[in-house]
Parts: C-alpha cells; sequence; structure tokens
C-alpha cells in the first residue's frame, strides 16, 4: 500500500502533459528514480512474460512492436537521471547511480540472455527478405536483433553468465569512476589574493571567483575551480602562464592519484571490456563496439584519428 501511495505521487508515473512528454523537471525528486524505475522494469518483465507464453507465430505487433514499446517508462526515467547525471554536481544525486545502474544493467541481461524471447526476434530476423515488413520495421528487427547477439544471445550457457557477471561489475564500476571525477573536481580550487597574475581574466569570471572564495570561507581574494565556468576563463585570458598552467596541469590529472583515484578502477574496466567482447567473439572492445557505430571498424577510426594528428599537429606548432 505504501508504494502503490509513493507511486501516485512519483512525476514518472502519471506521465507529462509537457510537448512530446518531456518530464516535469521541476517536479522530480531523486527519491523518485528508484521507485519509478522499479515500478518500470515490474511493468515491462509482465509484459515481456506475455510475449514468451504467447503461442502465436511471431509477428511484428506481436513481437517486435510490444518489446519495444514495453520499456517506455522505463527509459524516460533512466534517460532523465543519466542526462541529469552528466551536470550535476551534487555527490548524493550521483550516489544514486550506484543503484540504479545494476538494476539496469540486470534488465537488460534478463532480456537479451532470454532464448525464448531471442528465438521470437531470430523467427522474424530469417523472415526479412521474404516478409512484407515496412522500411522501419525491417530496420527495427534488424536493430533488435543486432543488440541480442552482441550481448551474448548466440553464446552457450556458461558463457552467458560470465556476460551477466561482467556486465554487472561494469555496472557498478563506471558509476564510481564518475562519482571519483566529480569528488575530485569539487576537490581541487586555486586560490590567490593577488589581483595582479589575475590579468586578462574576464571581471564577470573574477567576481565569480571572488564569490567562491567567500563561500570558502575567506574574507578576501580569489578562488577558482575546475568546474567549466571557473576554468575555461583562466585558461583562455588569462595573460600569466604559470598560472595557465597550473590549472591546466590540475584539470588533465583528475582522479589520478589522490583520495580519489580512478587508476584501478580504469584498469579494471578495461580488462573487463576486453574479456566480454572476447567472449563474443571480438578481438577488443574497440572492434566489439564499432559493430553499431558509423566508422565500423578501428582502421577506419585510427585513419581518421591520424589525419586529425596532421592537422592539429602543425596548427599547434604555430
Amino acid at each position: 500500500i505504501g508504494e502503490t501511495m509513493s507511486l501516485k505521487s512519483n512525476p514518472f508515473i502519471d506521465g507529462s502533459e509537457n510537448r512530446h512528454g518531456a518530464p516535469n523537471f521541476i517536479d522530480i525528486k531523486p527519491e523518485h528514480y528508484i521507485p519509478a524505475i522499479d515500478h518500470a522494469i515490474d511493468k515491462a518483465e509482465n509484459i515481456l512474460e506475455a510475449i514468451k507464453k504467447n503461442s502465436e507465430t511471431p509477428t511484428f505487433e506481436n513481437t517486435m512492436l510490444t518489446m519495444d514499446t514495453c520499456t517506455e517508462l522505463l527509459d524516460i526515467v533512466s534517460t532523465t537521471y543519466f542526462n541529469l547525471m552528466g551536470a550535476e554536481s551534487d555527490n548524493k544525486f550521483k550516489e544514486l547511480a550506484q543503484e540504479i545502474s545494476p538494476k539496469l544493467s540486470d534488465f537488460s541481461n534478463k532480456v537479451l540472455l532470454d532464448t525464448k524471447l531471442f528465438s521470437r526476434v531470430k523467427y522474424l530476423f530469417e523472415q526479412i527478405e521474404d516478409g512484407d515488413f515496412t522500411s522501419e520495421q525491417h530496420r527495427l528487427i534488424s536493430e533488435k536483433y543486432t543488440d541480442f547477439t552482441l550481448n551474448g544471445a548466440l553464446l552457450s550457457d556458461d558463457k552467458k553468465e560470465k556476460v551477466r557477471k561482467i556486465d554487472e561489475e561494469l555496472s557498478k564500476l563506471s558509476p564510481k569512476y564518475s562519482q571519483n571525477s566529480l569528488n575530485a573536481t569539487n576537490d581541487y580550487t586555486y586560490y590567490t589574493e593577488d589581483e595582479s597574475i589575475l590579468s586578462g581574466i574576464p571581471e564577470l569570471a573574477k567576481n565569480q571567483a571572488s564569490e567562491t572564495a567567500k563561500k570558502k570561507g575567506k574574507k578576501s581574494g580569489w578562488m577558482f575551480t575546475l568546474q567549466m565556468p571557473s576554468l575555461l576563463p583562466v585558461l583562455k585570458y588569462a595573460n600569466n602562464r604559470e598560472v595557465r598552467e597550473t590549472l591546466s596541469r590540475a584539470s588533465g590529472k583528475i582522479s589520478f592519484g589522490g583520495k580519489f583515484d580512478n587508476q584501478e578502477i580504469i584498469k579494471k574496466i578495461i580488462s573487463l571490456r576486453f574479456d566480454k567482447a572476447q567472449l563474443l567473439g571480438f578481438e577488443d572492445h574497440a572492434e566489439y563496439t564499432l559493430q553499431k557505430r558509423m566508422a565500423g571498424n578501428t582502421k577506419t577510426v585510427m585513419n581518421f584519428i591520424e589525419r586529425l594528428y596532421e592537422v592539429y599537429f602543425s596548427a599547434a606548432e604555430k
């Protein structure tokens, strides 16, 4: 009963009257996300279970369309959270990812590693050439089939279980990496009482730095942080090379050492991604992730990077 009551006051559940269903951001509170995600997952799982029990021959409507639309609420809630997470500096808000990401990973694997669901998708995929599908339906069937196969639908049961465990670990490591980056960024400050070294920096940026210093307990002076609105004016306009260098180096080594070190997390993420790519039959993570990217393969990417280097390096020398 308590859960039902809480869902009634949850802005995600009743939908939005905004154009294109845009969320009512002003009404959304941190405590709304987990209940909305749990509800959305339960709702989707019930629909997916009905698809699996359907004894009728798979069609676009009774399988693909139903499968694609059953996660609309989940997509809205999760997309809203992760978009805000990318811009939110509140540490408690980011901590929600430690609970949200594993839930999403577990649900995704329940779907993409389910043999019954895959068999229905595979049936439609095999009918593409001879079936009476529109170009949009053709596209959705192909994309969904690729999603299944790239997540291990064709693997043996023991390898599927390895994929599950890898995804579970990654779902916890990625938010921790982001949280460390945020904490390291928030932890750094550059403080000075010497206004002469701030020559060239716009007055607006200096005024903001003065306010930051006061908020941090300083009676006077200027304090800059690694947040972009504070950092960029210094790097772009400061005449003092030492000031630019100090902040540039600090920005370049966020979470590299110190109490918010990300080095071991990065190594673990790289290792897990490599293991998953190998399980799925790819040489490495780059080859795996490029299967659904425009570049298509690592050679195209490297050629592009080399070309950029040629252009950038000559400009840098100047």
